[in-house]
């Protein structure tokens, strides 16, 4: 799925302010991507589990994937994505968020051994 060239503004620390080329984007197509990398679909979901902060309080709440979860739009560039934490199983892959330097995008792994060792997600 093609993602929504944007830009955002960020104040930086020292007050400053810059603007940086991003891409928004969601949970629905970021997993669709990595889904489509490897032969997988939604239909083959067997479970999944996403953590949920609760504002004002200081707590976790797990929860499976809804709709709202999975089409909230967020920035997934350098410098401040923000992705709700998550587990999904389907019949052949296990897909999870991943991050360097910030930029954040769904990986998987295999469900089952497959004699292939696991490199960083980078």
């Amino acid at each position: 799925m093609d993602k929504t060239p944007e830009y955002v503004e960020r104040e930086l620390d020292d007050g400053s302010e810059h603007r940086e080329s991003c891409s928004i984007t969601s949970l629905r197509e970021l997993i669709s991507d990595e889904m489509e990398r490897r032969d997988d679909s939604w239909d083959n979901v067997i479970s999944s589990v996403v953590e949920l902060s609760c504002p004002y309080e200081d707590k976790i709440v797990t929860s499976e994937f809804t709709d709202e979860i999975l089409d909230r739009k967020f920035y997934d560039g350098h410098g401040g994505g923000d992705c709700h934490y998550f587990s999904m199983w389907t019949k052949t892959r296990v897909y999870y968020p991943a991050e360097y330097d910030s930029a954040i995008w769904v990986a998987s792994r295999s469900r089952n051994p497959d004699g292939k060792a696991v490199r960083y997600d980078h």
